[in-house]
C-alpha cells in the first residue's frame, strides 16, 4: 500500500498487462488513482486487470491501441481526457525485447520493431499527454525501462 494519495489524480499506464505494469495499477489504485489500462495485444488480460481495479474501488477504464502509431498515441490521451477530465500521470511501460540475441543477429525488421514500441511510443504518448497535464497544473511522466520483458509478436524474437 502506498503513502502516497492520490485521490483524484488520473494515470494512465502503458503495458499495463504485463508483470510490472499490473504491479503499477494496483499500486495507483491502492493510492486512490483512476486507472487507465492500456493493453494493445493482451485484451483479455487487460480488461481482467480493469475488472479487479474496479472491484477494489478504483476507477479504471482499459484502451487500447498501437502507439508505434502517433494518431493512437493521441487517441488514447483524449480519451483519457474524456473519460476523467484530465491526465496527471503518464507511465511508459509498454516495451519489447529480442531476448538475448546478439547485434550482429538483429535484424533490421526486429531492430526498427523495438524502437518502435520501445522509444517512438514514449515520444508520441509525451507528445500527446504534455498540454493535457500542463491543464491540470502539471503532471508526472515515468518512463519504465527493463531488460526483461516481452518477446516481440510472432515469434520472431
Amino acid at each position: 500500500m502506498s503513502d502516497r494519495d492520490l485521490a483524484g489524480k488520473v494515470a494512465v499506464v502503458t503495458g499495463a498487462t504485463g508483470g510490472i505494469g499490473q504491479a503499477i495499477c494496483h499500486e495507483l489504485a491502492a493510492a486512490g488513482a483512476a486507472l487507465v489500462v492500456h493493453g494493445h495485444r493482451q485484451v483479455e488480460t487487460a480488461e481482467q486487470l480493469v475488472l479487479e481495479l474496479r472491484q477494489a474501488g478504483a476507477g479504471a477504464i482499459r484502451l487500447c491501441g498501437d502507439l508505434t502509431k502517433p494518431a493512437a498515441a493521441t487517441q488514447v490521451i483524449d480519451a483519457t481526457v474524456e473519460a476523467f477530465g484530465g491526465i496527471d500521470l503518464l507511465i511508459n511501460n509498454a516495451g519489447v525485447t529480442l531476448g538475448g540475441i546478439g547485434v550482429e543477429e538483429i535484424s533490421t525488421e526486429d531492430w526498427l520493431a523495438v524502437t518502435d514500441i520501445n522509444l517512438h511510443s514514449v515520444f508520441y504518448l509525451c507528445r500527446a499527454a504534455i498540454p493535457a497535464l500542463r491543464n491540470r497544473g502539471g503532471g508526472s511522466i515515468v518512463n519504465v525501462a527493463s531488460n526483461i520483458v516481452n518477446s516481440l509478436p510472432g515469434g520472431s524474437a
